[in-house]
């Protein structure tokens, strides 16, 4: 079995900005489908992403909001400034029925020319597979079942993880004590399935298979705070098995929360675990 924290590593390659996608949906879902297009990006030959703080920087340097930018020149000059060959902006607009349209598009700084573009429809459980299908066919790379998931041929999405009957796996998320207690928000695809607090611990049931857990951390009201978000991926999970998942946040939130899969056998984990569920009877 297999436990990971996700990880980019990066060419030195065409360079491409990525904003948050706009469209009024909840900024979880931006989030997530943005992480979304970036793993698509960072895995096709010759693209690199920047990195989001650098982003950030340029624009608040600038007094630019993502969502406001809907000129391709006023991107292309932004682009510029942060060292990019192109920025990649997409769109989630909210039809009926459950259903998202979505727009991609990837504009050449030098020129302001559209390199790039490629739309979609989709409903809400697919939302993940499409965006995934869709932007590597926007840059060219073929889809097959062995690599990736579509709206024809997927395997159950992290929607369906989430069961309501007794034959399931456990996760027990909890939370160290730290010297940070901004709220952590956790989903699986943008379902947020808890928020954790610091000495908290939570229990949620989960069928077999892979899942990746998503963690943002927030203010103490609730609100986004354009932090990094992390990415655990938890392969193979059994039926009948419990699981314990360690949360940290660090003093330098720019970092991320720290998610990982502890063992029980470890005898301070396990007098660590067994302290807080005293501390939340």
């Amino acid at each position: 079995m297999a436990f990971c924290i996700a990880t980019a590593i990066f060419a030195q390659d065409r360079k491409v900005a990525l904003f948050d996608p706009i469209g009024s949906v909840p900024q979880s879902t931006k989030e997530i489908v943005r992480e979304e297009i970036s793993s698509v990006v960072v895995n096709t030959k010759g693209y690199v992403v920047l990195e989001r703080t650098l982003i950030d920087k340029v624009l608040e340097e600038n007094k630019f909001q993502e969502g406001g930018l809907v000129d391709d020149n006023e991107i292309s000059d932004l682009g510029r400034m942060m060292g990019a060959n192109y920025v990649l902006v997409s769109s989630l607009t909210t039809m009926e029925n459950d259903s998202y349209y979505l727009s991609f598009k990837m504009i050449d700084v030098k020129t302001a020319r559209i390199e790039k573009q490629k739309t979609a429809r989709c409903e809400i459980k697919d939302l993940i597979d499409v965006v995934e299908k869709t932007v590597n066919e926007m840059f060219g790379t073929p889809i097959t079942n062995s690599t990736s998931k579509t709206a024809g041929d997927k395997t159950e999405s992290a929607l369906s993880k989430l069961p309501t009957e007794d034959k399931c796996a456990i996760l027990h998320i909890y939370r160290t004590v730290g010297s940070n207690h901004n709220p952590l928000a956790l989903f699986i695809d943008d379902i947020n399935i808890c928020t954790i607090n610091a000495k908290n611990i939570h229990t949620i049931k989960v069928r077999e298979g892979d899942i990746v857990l998503f963690a943002k951390i927030t203010t103490s009201l609730g609100t986004e705070m354009g932090l990094p978000i992390t990415q655990l991926f938890i392969n193979d999970i059994k039926c009948g098995q419990e699981y314990y998942i360690r949360c940290e946040v660090p003093v330098n939130l720019v970092k991320g929360a720290n998610l990982r899969v502890v063992d029980m056998n470890d005898v301070k984990i396990k007098k660590e675990f067994e302290i807080l569920k005293r501390v939340n009877k």
